[in-house]
């Protein structure tokens, strides 16, 4: 919701949350009008870079409800409105304005992607679990990058997407294959220690 429209409400209606002191009603102060949100809009998708609590407030669907049936909402559609908590793979719980819709593609094999909804407190460590299983890739190595800054992303795997500032929409990764790697250094060393017998001789 609109914070503005918000704060309007709160000193027409002399509300005040636990930390604050309720503002004395003002006979002049005049009612909220509809829930107006035009201002956060940007075509049919929100603005991007609204910060909570500075430009926006969540407030519970029922909430909303009770204030549209109050004061009208001008909006028709309030679908994009509308967050819930996502659960990541740790258990945390995370609300976000934005979450992360990254799509994954494979830096050379551009024809095959991969596209999900992360909560932001989703981690590294997991983004490239989903890479593995989607791709069968189950002894691999992922390396991610971010084509927003051109470079591979040295976040550790216990980095959320948001300390890795991944919460963009595209994201590439490469692999290499370790059971494959793990052969060649085998056959390697049996043929070093192979020389090494001869040798001995």
């Amino acid at each position: 919701m609109n914070i503005a429209w918000f704060d309007k409400w709160k000193k027409f209606t002399g509300y005040a949350d636990s930390n604050d002191a309720a503002p004395e009603p003002d006979e002049c102060d005049s009612p909220p009008g509809e829930i107006d949100n035009t201002s956060l809009m940007e075509g049919k998708q929100l603005r991007p870079n609204l910060l909570v609590n500075a430009d926006v407030v969540f407030i519970p669907e029922s909430l909303w409800d009770l204030f549209s049936c109050t004061y009208g909402c001008c909006h028709k559609d309030t679908e994009i409105f509308k967050r819930k908590y996502l659960k990541a793979s740790t258990g945390k719980l995370s609300l976000d304005l934005y979450p992360s819709n990254i799509c994954l593609v494979e830096k050379n094999n551009k024809d095959h992607k991969l596209e999900e909804t992360f909560c932001n407190a989703e981690t590294i460590g997991h983004l490239k679990s989903v890479i593995r299983k989607a791709r069968h890739y189950e002894h691999c190595d992922i390396r991610l990058f971010d084509p927003k800054v051109g470079e591979e992303v040295k976040a550790g795997d216990d980095f959320t997407l948001q300390e890795a500032c991944l919460d963009g929409t595209r994201v590439s990764f490469e692999f290499c294959d370790l059971k494959f790697y793990g052969k060649i250094l085998s056959l390697c060393l049996n043929r070093k220690n192979s020389v090494g017998d001869i040798c001995q001789r």
